[in-house]
């Protein structure tokens, strides 16, 4: 508990409240729920289950002075001397998964921005072009490179955003989650009234 609790509670589950912001664009509004239930437990055991392969193979020591674990594990895959150097299928993979969590973050913010701004929909690939251009400078002027990202958000951000990053990852959701559990008993309140 005291190694999850800072670190795996904002990432990757304090990252999921990103969805928040494509939930009202789905079709079938029931399925949210259940689909969300689904795919955080199916997650929260596949990361599980490569930490603990991680962790089988590498040893506690080297997992935690690696940079990427997971690379140096799929690096020491030798079958028969046939399949061997997977690890630039595994950077592919890597690559294709950073690109489509970066959009869906990306674009989640931009969602954000579009709906506190009130920006119309003919307006928003204006916002889209001003933050691309403005966090990939800010990422290649900030993070000189992956040392330091890791630096950065491991001691930096948990030590003194961490209060912040709860309140956005858990209270937030936490007081979403009362305000429409009110407004659902108001309005069956009001359909009781409406039959009586």
């Amino acid at each position: 508990l005291k190694a999850a609790v800072p670190a795996v509670l904002n990432f990757p589950f304090g990252e999921m409240v990103v969805f928040f912001m494509y939930w009202p664009f789905a079709r079938e509004k029931k399925l949210v729920r259940k689909t969300s239930l689904f795919a955080t437990a199916t997650i929260g055991l596949l990361l599980s289950s490569v930490l603990a392969l991680m962790v089988a193979v590498l040893g506690v020591p080297l997992v935690k002075i690696s940079t990427i674990p997971i690379y140096e594990v799929i690096k020491l895959i030798n079958i028969m001397d046939i399949i061997t150097n997977l690890d630039s299928i595994a950077t592919v993979v890597m690559f294709i998964g950073g690109f489509f969590k970066m959009a869906i973050h990306f674009y989640g913010g931009i969602l954000v921005y579009k709906t506190l701004l009130k920006v119309p929909q003919k307006h928003e690939k204006w916002l889209i072009l001003f933050f691309g251009a403005f966090w990939t400078w800010f990422s290649i002027t900030y993070y000189p490179n992956l040392i330091f990202h890791r630096w950065a958000g491991l001691k930096v951000s948990i030590s003194y955003f961490y209060s912040g990053f709860t309140v956005f990852e858990l209270v937030c959701p936490a007081l979403m989650l009362i305000a429409i559990y009110l407004k659902e008993q108001q309005r069956r309140i009001g359909r009781k009234t409406d039959n009586c």
